[in-house]
C-alpha cells in the first residue's frame, strides 16, 4: 500500500464530528500524516499569457473556483435523497430532542475546558446551550411534547423540501466558494503538456508545498474554522463521486431543532475533513495527472486570500514554446537566480518520451536528441 493509499484509509475512516472532545487530537494526526508524504517537487503547469508571467514575476500562486475547471463533476458531491427520506420518515417526537440534550450534556460536562477550540463549530453550541435557560429548553421540550402526529409530519415534510435547497448550497460553496491551486506529480507527461500548457507552447514552474504560507493570511474574518486544515492534499481517484448524504440528514436534524428553538440551534459538522474530502476526489479517467491540491473555503463575496506567495524551485518551458515567450521568461527569473530548464524530444529513442536539458539557450524551439 503506497503512502497516498494510507492517508487515504485513514482519512476516510476517520469521521470527526464537530462536538467529539478528542478532534482536535484526531484533527492533528491526519494533517501530520498529510504533509508528511507531500512530495518535495510538484509542478504547476501554464501557458504563455500577462497573467501568469506576473505570477512568476512576483512569486504569486493563484487559486481558482472548481467552476471554472474542465471536469463538469469536480468538487461536485452526490446526495442519495432515498436514504434522506428512509431517515426522516422514522423521525418520532423523542428522537427530534436528541441532538439538544447531547449538546446540553457536553456544555454541563466538568470537562468543557478541555473541548478543542480549532474550529468555531463546537464553541457556537456550547455557546448556545450555555445560554439556553432550564424554562427555554423545557419549553423546547413541551413544544415537541404537544406536537400532534400530523404537525410532526408536516415538520419532516418542510426539511426533506428544504433539503434540496441545501444540497444546491453546497454544491454551490464547492463550486464557487472553494477555491484551489493544483499541481502534479509529473513533469514529463505528454497528456499534461497537452492539456494544461497550451500543447507544449506553454511553460511549468516546480514548488516544493511542505511548508505553505495560509491563502488565510489575508482574509479578512479571521480568525476562520477552515484555517485549520491548510495544506497540500494527493488528489484521489475513484469509480464514485463523494457520498455526502450523511451530511444532509445531519442538517435535517439540525433544521428540524431550529423549527423548535427558533432558528437559534447553531450546526455542527459531522465530519470536520467534509470539504476536504468532497475536493479531492476526482474519476479514474483524471488519473494520469498525479495531482496534489491545496484547498481553502471563503464565503466572504470577494475573498482576500486567493493568492499565496511561494517562490519556484526551478522553471520548465515546453519544447513549441515561442521565442519571444522563452527570451520573456528567461528575463522574468534571470535575477532570481532559479534553475530554468527546456523539455526536448528524444528522437533518438524508440519509446515516447520526454526529457529536459538546464538553459540558457540561444533559441526557441524542440532540441531533438
Amino acid at each position: 500500500m503506497s503512502k497516498v493509499q494510507e492517508f487515504e484509509k485513514k482519512l476516510f475512516s476517520a469521521n470527526i464530528s464537530g462536538d467529539d472532545p478528542k478532534s482536535k487530537e484526531k484533527t492533528v494526526d491526519i494533517l501530520n500524516m498529510v504533509r508528511g508524504i507531500i512530495p518535495g517537487k510538484l509542478y504547476r503547469y501554464r501557458t504563455c499569457n500577462e497573467k501568469n508571467f506576473d505570477a512568476l514575476l512576483r512569486d504569486a500562486v493563484y487559486f481558482n473556483t472548481p467552476s471554472k475547471f474542465n471536469d463538469p463533476y469536480d468538487c461536485k458531491v452526490f446526495f442519495n435523497d432515498d436514504l434522506l427520506k428512509l431517515d426522516v420518515g422514522k423521525w418520532n417526537k423523542g428522537n427530534i430532542l436528541d441532538p439538544i440534550n447531547t449538546m446540553r450534556n457536553i456544555a454541563q460536562s466538568p470537562k468543557i475546558s478541555d473541548l478543542p477550540n480549532m474550529t468555531n463549530f463546537i464553541g457556537m453550541a456550547v455557546d448556545f446551550v450555555k445560554q439556553l435557560g432550564d424554562t427555554e429548553y423545557n419549553a423546547g421540550i413541551s413544544k415537541v411534547d404537544g406536537l400532534e402526529g400530523d404537525i410532526v409530519e408536516k415538520v419532516k415534510g418542510e426539511v426533506v423540501k428544504i433539503c434540496d435547497k441545501i444540497e444546491a448550497t453546497i454544491n454551490d460553496i464547492n463550486a464557487n466558494k472553494t477555491y484551489i491551486a493544483c499541481f502534479s506529480e509529473k513533469i514529463k507527461s505528454m497528456l499534461m503538456w497537452s492539456h494544461y500548457a497550451d500543447y507544449h507552447r506553454g511553460f511549468a514552474v516546480e514548488y516544493d508545498l511542505r511548508n505553505l504560507q495560509s491563502p488565510y493570511d489575508s482574509c479578512p474574518t479571521k480568525p476562520c474554522s477552515y484555517e485549520y486544515f491548510v495544506s497540500a492534499y494527493p488528489v484521489l481517484y475513484r469509480k464514485e463521486r463523494f457520498d455526502a448524504s450523511n451530511l444532509l440528514i445531519e442538517r435535517a436534524g439540525h433544521l428540524a431543532m431550529q423549527q423548535i428553538y427558533d432558528d437559534k440551534m447553531p450546526f455542527i459538522t459531522p465530519d470536520v475533513f467534509l470539504y476536504i474530502k468532497a475536493n479531492i476526489i476526482k474519476a479514474l479517467d483524471w488519473k494520469y495527472e498525479k495531482e496534489w491540491r491545496v484547498i481553502y473555503t471563503c464565503l466572504e463575496p470577494k475573498p482576500k486570500g486567493n493568492t499565496i506567495t511561494l517562490r519556484p524551485k526551478a522553471v520548465y518551458l515546453g519544447c513549441k514554446i515561442s521565442e519571444v515567450n522563452e527570451r520573456m521568461i528567461k528575463e522574468l527569473v534571470r535575477d532570481k537566480g532559479i534553475p530554468t530548464y527546456k523539455m526536448n524530444l528524444q528522437e533518438k529513442d524508440n519509446k515516447f518520451k520526454l526529457s529536459y536539458y538546464k538553459l540558457p539557450l540561444k533559441q526557441g524551439g524542440c532540441n531533438n536528441g
